[in-house]
C-alpha cells in the first residue's frame, strides 16, 4: 500500500504504539501495511524457542542415557552399554531435527526482515533522490549506524546493478541508487525512452516575415473613363480654337 504522503511503496515502522512511514517519516495508520518492526519476528522467536527446547531435550536425554547405562551396568556391562547407546540415539533422533528446524526457522525470519528492510531502503532512496547515507537508514529503520552501514554494504554486494558505493570529496561514504536518481524534477527509472518530435500542424506553423508588395487599389472603371473623356474634350476644344 502506497504512503498517502510520499506516494512510495514503503513499509511502516512502529515507535511505541504509533506507526510511521519509513520513507518520509510521516504518521500512517496502524496495520495499514507490512512493518519493519514485526517483519520476521514470529519466525525468529519461534526458531529460538524450538532451538532452546532442542538443547533442553539433548541435555536431559544425555543425562538420562548416562544414568540408564550405569543402572543397567549393575547387571552387566553389555546391558549398561546397550541401554546407554539406545537412549542416547533416541535423544539425538529427537533433538537434532528440532535444532536444525529451529535454525532454519530463525533464518527464514531474518530473511523476511532483511527483505522488508530492503524495501524500506529503496523507498527511502526514492524519496531522497537516489542517494543515501548510513545515518539516513539508521534513523529510518531505528538501527545502529554500524548495522545500517553493514546492511547497505551487503545490498551493494548482492544487488550491485542497483546500488553503488561512492566516496565524496570530504571522505564520506554514500550509497547511490542510479535507477532512482531525480533528474530535472522527475524520477529517472533507468529506462531510456525515445522522444518523437513531430512537425507542427499547418495551422500551428508560424510564417517567416517576408516582404509583401501590395498593389495599389485601382479606381473603378467608370471614374477612369470619365476622367479620360474630360481630357479629350479639353484637348478637342483647344484644337478647334487654333484652327480658327
Amino acid at each position: 500500500m502506497l504512503c498517502p504522503n510520499c506516494k512510495q511503496d514503503a513499509p511502516i515502522i512502529y515507535r511505541g504504539l504509533n506507526a510511521y512511514c519509513t520513507a518520509c517519516g510521516q504518521p500512517r495508520s496502524v496495520l495499514s501495511t507490512g512493518s519493519v518492526t514485526m517483519a520476521g519476528q514470529p519466525a525468529k522467536v519461534g526458531g529460538a524457542v524450538v532451538r532452546t527446547l532442542a538443547y533442553v531435550v539433548l541435555a536431559t536425554g544425555t543425562a538420562f542415557s548416562l544414568l540408564a547405562g550405569m543402572l543397567f551396568s549393575l547387571f552387566s556391562s553389555t546391558a549398561g552399554l546397550t541401554a546407554g547407546l539406545l537412549f542416547g540415539a533416541l535423544t539425538l533422533l529427537v533433538s537434532m531435527p528440532m535444532m536444525f528446524g529451529g535454525k532454519k526457522l530463525e533464518k527464514s525470519g531474518a530473511d523476511e526482515q532483511n527483505s522488508k528492510r530492503a524495501q524500506a531502503v529503496f523507498a527511502l532512496a526514492a524519496n531522497r533522490g537516489g542517494v543515501l547515507r548510513p545515518a539516513d537508514v539508521a534513523g529510518s529503520l531505528q538501527i545502529s549506524l554500524q548495522q545500517a552501514d553493514d546492511f547497505l554494504t551487503n545490498l551493494a554486494k548482492t544487488r550491485g546493478d542497483e546500488v553503488d558505493v561512492d566516496v565524496t570529496d570530504h571522505g564520506e561514504v554514500v550509497y547511490k541508487f542510479p535507477r532512482l536518481f531525480v533528474v530535472g524534477g522527475s524520477q529517472w527509472t533507468g529506462a531510456t525512452s525515445k522522444v518523437r518530435v513531430d512537425a507542427p500542424a499547418p495551422e500551428a506553423r508560424v510564417a517567416t516575415p517576408q516582404a509583401r508588395v501590395v498593389a495599389p487599389k485601382s479606381e473603378s472603371p467608370a471614374v477612369v473613363d470619365a476622367e479620360f473623356e474630360e481630357i479629350d474634350e479639353a484637348q478637342g476644344g483647344g484644337a478647334r480654337q487654333a484652327r480658327r
